[in-house]
């Protein structure tokens, strides 16, 4: 595995470590490992920012998922979590149901072992067009469902706000892709780019990834503020998105 200069030794350690026992386990029917997610990239927070992997196998069955299981809980105090276990040929079946996922995590992850089976994955950008607006419109009605359910409740306030930006980043990712517009590098760069050229009001989403960092204590209060403002600018990208696709340039 090549060093990943952003990632602490402790963690780049157990990542090898980790790869190798896989390695051991599955023998030939390995074909590759990823690392993908917030640690694949600067949006990675050490100490906060889970590690997520993506085991490619030639053929899954119930023996091998045992065995990765038991490697993977060894490693569960690095916050490295449950994997995703695919094979090449659910992937290429099922890109027209999940293109925002497969596209991310094609475009950023890090190879830890094995050959780069993603390359040759193609995904429609017609099919990511209509995932994106789903997924827009899912999450706002999403978020006022939860937020009926922690009102008052300042911890799950801030649970919801900071699970709500965290699920924004594919869609918005996604809507500057569609759009041909250049991916700046970041979280909250991403979120920035997206809202100027959809002429949305940013600052609820970055005042959120502020509160995810753990970079800002916000009262009771500033927290109904960024969830009214959060639920505005969503709903905002929602019509942006119908307005641009009637106008053909989404």
């Amino acid at each position: 595995m090549e060093p990943i200069a952003h990632l602490e030794k402790k963690i780049q350690d157990a990542l090898q470590v980790l790869t190798g026992e896989i390695s051991l386990l599955c023998k030939d029917n390995l074909l590759s490992i990823y690392l993908y997610g917030s640690a694949a990239g600067k949006g990675y927070i050490p100490e906060k920012s889970n590690l997520n992997t993506l085991i490619l196998l030639k053929k899954i069955e119930i023996e091998t998922l045992k065995g990765i299981a038991r490697v993977y809980k060894k490693n569960s105090r690095f916050r490295i979590v449950a994997p995703l276990v695919l094979t090449p040929d659910y992937i290429r079946s099922s890109t027209d149901v999940f293109p925002i996922e497969f596209l991310d995590i094609k475009e950023n992850s890090i190879l830890l072992s094995g050959y780069d089976a993603l390359k040759d994955i193609d995904i429609d950008l017609s099919q990511l067009r209509e995932e994106c607006e789903r997924e827009i419109k899912g999450q706002l009605v999403r978020f006022r469902g939860a937020f009926l359910e922690v009102e008052g409740d300042k911890k799950g306030m801030e649970r919801l706000v900071i699970t709500a930006v965290s699920n924004l980043v594919f869609p918005v990712k996604n809507i500057l892709r569609l759009m041909r517009q250049e991916m700046p590098e970041g979280t909250d760069a991403v979120i920035k780019s997206c809202c100027k050229v959809m002429n949305v009001m940013d600052t609820p989403f970055l005042e959120a990834l502020t509160i995810k960092k753990g970079g800002r204590q916000v009262s009771l209060e500033e927290l109904y503020a960024v969830i009214s403002g959060y639920m505005d600018s969503l709903e905002e990208i929602s019509k942006k998105i119908d307005e641009m696709k009637a106008e053909g340039r989404l």
